[in-house]
This record gives structure tokens, sequence and C-alpha cells, in this order.
């Protein structure tokens, strides 16, 4: 018995457009999972005695913070300024 992969795409209910999407999606979430493991055992080292609760607290700051650079495409020192002005 053999089948094309198209028969595989069309007995599994999903296009093959979808499947690569999918597989991209995957990806990419690795891909982010990875860098934010990677902050979080930098945090972790820096301070040792920091609980989950703020350390969560202090990643999700500084994920809108490289987000915000990203979409408003500010120069970082500006944006530095902005964010430790009291």
């Amino acid at each position: 018995m053999s089948a094309t992969i198209n028969e595989l795409y069309l007995l599994c209910g999903i296009s093959k457009q979808a499947y690569f999407q999918a597989l991209q999606r995957e990806k990419l979430w690795q891909q982010k999972e990875a860098s934010y493991l990677g902050l979080m055992y930098e945090i972790r080292e820096m301070h040792l005695g920091m609980g989950l609760r703020k350390m969560y607290h202090q990643f999700k700051l500084c994920v809108c913070v490289v987000y915000a650079r990203c979409i408003i495409n500010l120069n970082p020192k500006a944006l530095d300024e902005m964010l430790s002005l009291p």
C-alpha cells in the first residue's frame, strides 16, 4: 500500500499549508521558550533570593520593554531614560 503525501494530508483532514504553518508556529514557540528560559536563568543567577512571583513580574516588564523598543522604534537610550523617570 502506498499513499501520496497529499492523500495523507487529506486523511488527517488538514491542508499542506496548515501543516507547514503549524511547524513554523512550533519552531517559533521553541525559540521563544529557549530565549525566555535563558533570561530567567540570568535573573536567577543575579538575584538568588528572588521569589518566583517577583521574578515573573520582572520578566514581564523586561519582555514589555523589548516589545516597546521593537514597536515604537525608539532609541534604546531614550526609552531607558523614560523608564527611569520618577
